[in-house]
């Protein structure tokens, strides 16, 4: 099998144990739901306002832990693979593919990003505005930007969701609806760059076609990191 024909992903190991245990289906899917629910209130809180920034990682901490907590007792309890969550250290089909994957992806996002700046100058007459961060905060914007928001995000937007979703509606539509629910999460970030609104289906890909939660974090992590360093080369 060459390279483009590994691209696909028609069946996956996430959730699939959950077919014939309707239970923890129900009880992830709730849990799921709530956790993601109170994500975005917590996220929508602080862009309006109404929520002091200072409290959201702590915020988002505990609802990722209530999640993970939740959803290991269930699948325990249950008595199904931790595979089916994503635990799993077995990369599949190889680190190999993943490596020549995270390329494309990222080359893929940048193309995009590129053309849709294009567009704006063209349009505008300007290049759009890349603000840079401050360089005396840049371990803390690593910190953060490579680490944290990965974990929580993946945790959150890909097993949070797809572990219940793709069992439900199929790969594509699961991919197709988790793309569309990553591109609001940034929207309300108040950060509505093209890269962020195609990356969510690229990471849910990932995760149903790698079998692990240790893909598209890494994806993530990697991503964000090139984003961050472009734009504190080129910000102003």
């Amino acid at each position: 099998m060459n390279f483009v024909q590994a691209l696909r992903c028609s069946d996956t190991t996430i959730g699939s144990e959950l077919r014939n245990h309707h239970k923890a289906f129900l009880v992830l899917m709730i849990a799921g739901t709530l956790a993601l629910a109170a994500d975005l209130a917590i996220v929508t809180s602080t862009r309006l306002g109404y929520l002091e920034g200072y409290f959201q990682p702590y915020l988002r901490t505990a609802v990722c832990g209530i999640w993970m907590l939740l959803a290991v007792s269930t699948v325990a309890t249950a008595e199904i693979s931790p595979k089916t969550l994503g635990f799993s250290f077995r990369v599949s089909p190889s680190i190999g593919f993943w490596i020549k994957a995270t390329l494309v992806i990222l080359g893929i996002i940048s193309l995009i990003a590129l053309g849709c700046a294009g567009c704006y100058r063209w349009y505008y007459g300007n290049w759009p505005d890349l603000p840079r961060d401050s360089t005396y905060f840049w371990s803390e914007s690593l910190f953060w930007t490579c680490l944290f928001y990965p974990l929580w995000e993946e945790i959150l937007y890909r097993q949070a969701m797809c572990v219940w979703l793709v069992p439900l509606v199929g790969v594509k539509t699961c991919i197709l609806v988790n793309g569309l629910l990553f591109a609001a999460l940034h929207f309300l970030y108040g950060n509505p760059s093209p890269d962020n609104f195609v990356a969510g289906y690229f990471l849910a890909w990932a995760y149903l076609k790698s079998g692990t939660l240790w893909v598209p974090i890494a994806l993530h992590a990697v991503g964000n990191l090139s984003a961050y360093l472009f734009q504190f080369n080129f910000g102003q």
